[in-house]
């Protein structure tokens, strides 16, 4: 691959899946719908995709010329269902796609959390295109930056060690867009004059597909110096294996000997050890029924005391009861006693009074002159056989203190 002619950019996508790497070429090219973008857990590009596009460019003042973008997008670094074989494949048809070779990198990284697939991208980015292609040709696109809420040098400031490290392994080269303002063309002019700027560094020229095949024979060279190493390994392996398995079969046979010995042992122990186990065991058995026996008399023996005990203690309490029974009983007969008489007394105190009350009422009758008349008719008139007036008042003057 020779020289670029200069109206012409070569630009290369790479990030995570959904980094927004299909979105950022849209932005880029000014062609929405260009490249398939949308939210996905799995990569939304599976095939190397390409677009193209012009944009001006002003060499002096007054006078501006136009210059074509070419924007490739790889499928996302983790995420997809293509194989290692596919990916190289991809990787190799990126290659092509950017004859002579791209003049610029974007690694897509989302602001917010720098997670492990986006450090993932970097290292197969590194193991594919080479560390230089890093330091010399590549930089990193922040996208989300609508979401962006302070200036972005003191985001950087706040960031993380690996983040900043990444963007010192990119020569320091950064840039924000914001896919959501895709009419904002001015934030694609500066990022387009950054490509300039890396293009100017390495003296107008490009990443070739020298150091493309560079790259891939160091890796095919690590690739194959793995490869031995993994033979070798597995002749190590095998021989390991052979040597253990030999080792093992030893250590059969010796533990099937050892096994044969130790049952003949341990049946002989076995016979003796059941000998002693039966004589034991009957020695114990006589001595648990004697025990047996013995407690069983103790129990017995303890039974018929407690007994007794409880037996003593029940007619205790009966007598007790009884007797709290006859003296509740004596006392009751004797406030039944006090009370009948209590009884009488007042009763015979009430005939008294009432005897007294009735003599008073004779002897009235007696003063008032006998109290008595013959005939149908009471007399008329004061006279004999009616109360005269005062009397019949002084009569209801003593009822009335009675």
């Amino acid at each position: 691959m020779g020289d670029n002619p200069p109206e012409e950019r070569r630009l290369i996508l790479i990030g995570t899946t959904g980094s927004g790497k299909s979105a950022s070429g849209n932005t880029i090219l000014d062609l929405p719908g260009h490249f398939l973008s949308k939210c996905s857990a799995r990569s939304v590009t599976q095939v190397c995709q390409l677009g193209t596009s012009e944009y001006h460019v002003e060499e002096e003042v007054g006078r501006s010329s136009s210059r074509s973008v070419v924007v490739v997008d790889l499928p996302g670094f983790g995420g997809t269902n293509l194989s290692q074989d596919q990916i190289t494949t991809e990787v190799r048809r990126c290659v092509v796609l950017t004859v002579p070779g791209p003049h610029a990198f974007l690694l897509v990284v989302p602001l917010g959390r720098y997670t492990e697939e986006d450090h993932m991208a970097v290292t197969g980015m590194a193991a594919v295109f080479g560390e230089a292609a890093l330091r010399n040709h590549t930089v990193v696109l922040f996208t989300r930056g609508d979401e962006l809420e302070e200036p972005m040098e003191e985001y950087l400031a706040s960031a993380p060690a690996h983040l900043k490290t990444l963007i010192d392994r990119c020569g320091g080269r950064y840039h924000v867009l914001n896919n959501r303002a895709p009419r904002d063309v001015e934030q694609v002019h500066k990022l387009l004059r950054k490509v300039e700027q890396v293009v100017d560094d390495n003296g107008g020229g490009c990443y070739t597909n020298a150091m493309y095949l560079e790259v891939e024979a160091a890796r095919r060279e690590e690739e194959d110096r793995l490869r031995r190493e993994e033979e070798e390994d597995d002749r190590l392996r095998r021989e390991k294996e052979e040597e253990d398995r030999l080792r093992r079969e030893e250590d059969r046979l010796r533990r099937e000997e050892e096994d044969r010995l130790r049952r003949e042992e341990e049946d002989k122990l076995r016979r003796e050890l059941d000998r002693l186990r039966r004589e034991e065991e009957d020695k114990l058995r006589r001595e648990e029924d004697r025990l047996r026996r013995e407690e069983e008399d103790r129990l017995r023996r303890e039974e018929d005391r407690l007994r007794r005990e409880e037996e003593d203690r029940l007619r205790r309490e009966k007598e007790e009861v009884d007797r709290l029974r006859r003296e509740v009983e004596d006392r009751l007969r004797r406030e039944e006693d006090r009370l009948r008489r209590e009884d009488e007394d007042r009763l015979r105190r009430e005939d008294d009074r009432l005897k007294k009350k009735d003599d008073k009422l004779s002897t009235i009758k007696a003063v008032g002159g006998g109290g008595h008349w013959h005939g149908k008719n009471p007399p008329k008139k004061p006279g004999v056989g009616c109360y005269p007036e005062p009397c019949v008042d002084r009569v209801a003057r003593i009822l009335h203190h009675m």
